[in-house]
């Protein structure tokens, strides 16, 4: 497996990416952890250094990357065999991030966190109207032009029933 999965903020892309990486026992790709500097979610990785991790992370002979950034997508592509678009509903996104919470992991205090969170859904709910690699229109475009596996997922039902799919073929 060589997957890309590509969607909004909340989707569930990461767990999906953690539940396809274990079931076939593969390298997991984060995009935010490529992406951005260690210590939070304000200092963006050196485009320079961002391409040569994705290029070696994407030369193995299975992975799974998962994340919201097209341009990370555009730069692993040419070594996938499968992109999984996660097309949910605002609703659903909204849901599961308020579900998950703020990420205290990657930030250097609690307060950070949690301003951090409250811009995230600010930025998430706009998925649909934003006109650059982390919009919807992207990830379709992505999709759309795909020459490999293209799998449209639109509800959690259909995430799990992937998932249950993956297993029973291994």
């Amino acid at each position: 497996m060589k997957a890309i999965i590509l969607g909004n903020s909340g989707s569930g892309k990461s767990w999906l990416g953690r539940k396809l990486s274990n079931i076939v026992r593969c390298n997991l790709i984060e995009m935010d952890k490529v992406f951005w500097e260690p210590g939070g979610f304000n200092k963006k990785r050196d485009s320079g250094i961002l391409r040569e991790e994705i290029l070696k992370s994407t030369s193995s002979d299975s992975w799974v990357c998962e994340g919201v950034f097209g341009r990370i997508a555009d730069l692993a592509t040419p070594n996938a065999n499968t992109i999984v678009l996660l097309d949910l509903s605002w609703d659903d996104c909204k849901k599961n991030l308020i579900n998950r919470g703020p990420n205290y992991e990657d930030c250097q205090s609690e307060s950070q966190a949690e301003q951090a969170f409250i811009e995230l859904i600010d930025w998430a709910k706009d998925y649909s109207i934003r006109e650059n690699h982390t919009s919807r229109k992207y990830h379709h475009d992505i999709y759309s032009v795909f020459e490999g596996e293209k799998i449209l997922l639109k509800n959690r039902e259909e995430v799990h029933d992937f998932v249950k799919k993956i297993e029973n073929s291994i």
